[in-house]
């Protein structure tokens, strides 16, 4: 495979402006204020369903049916917009590291886009029988950056993958605490033990003018 020479004219991207480069960092600090900003009523309502929660309690022990019954259709509603909120904020730290990711593989990209050109000169005094095995190299490596950019934009991971390392988790603590537990028994025993092999002190005289 012979390349030319006159595939090294123009980058396969442009420099990044300013004004770009502002806009990128603009929208993500919109994003994250954002995030923040949903998150901050999220922690509201879920004071609210504790409230509402609350007053559940009290109505139904008032054998006020209707106002019970009033303060859990309102719980769940607020419980409705919690999940909105959550599938807002992981839909925006979604766009975030897919938008930081974008610029930084630009700026890679732009990188290795720069390093071809300096390629070129030293290329330009090289034997051109070399050239080839050079070129098939440079390919493979926008191979792998291709790959690479390919992983680095994949969508947000689902819940469910978790799901078995948090049963893993879930379980080691349970095991744990277990463990603990039974420690705690062994202590006990240990001391009732203790207790019955020591002669009451009350008793002691008793014991004592027996023996002598």
């Amino acid at each position: 495979m012979v390349f030319g020479f006159k595939s090294f004219r123009k980058k396969p991207v442009q420099e990044v402006s300013k004004s770009k480069k502002d806009e990128v960092n603009s929208a993500i600090a919109h994003t994250e204020n954002t995030v923040k900003e949903l998150s901050k009523r999220q922690t509201e309502l879920e004071a609210r369903i504790k409230k509402c929660l609350e007053e559940a309690k009290t109505k139904a022990s008032a054998n006020d049916k209707v106002g019970a019954l009033a303060a859990l259709r309102k719980k769940k509603l607020f419980e409705e917009e919690i999940n909105r909120i959550s599938s807002s904020i992981i839909a925006l730290e979604s766009q975030n590291i897919t938008l930081e990711s974008a610029h930084m593989q630009h700026m890679a990209i732009n990188a290795l886009s720069t390093g071809l050109s300096a390629h070129k000169k030293i290329q330009e005094t090289m034997n051109v029988n070399k050239i080839d095995v050079l070129m098939d190299e440079l390919e493979e490596q926008r191979e792998a950056q291709a790959e690479i950019y390919d992983a680095m934009t994949q969508g947000v991971p689902q819940t469910l993958e978790f799901e078995d390392e948090l049963n893993e988790l879930m379980a080691e603590e349970e095991k744990e605490k277990e463990v603990k537990d039974v420690e705690a028994d062994l202590k006990s025993i240990e001391r009732m033990l203790d207790k019955l092999s020591t002669p009451d002190a009350k008793n002691r005289p008793s014991l004592e003018k027996e023996t002598g």
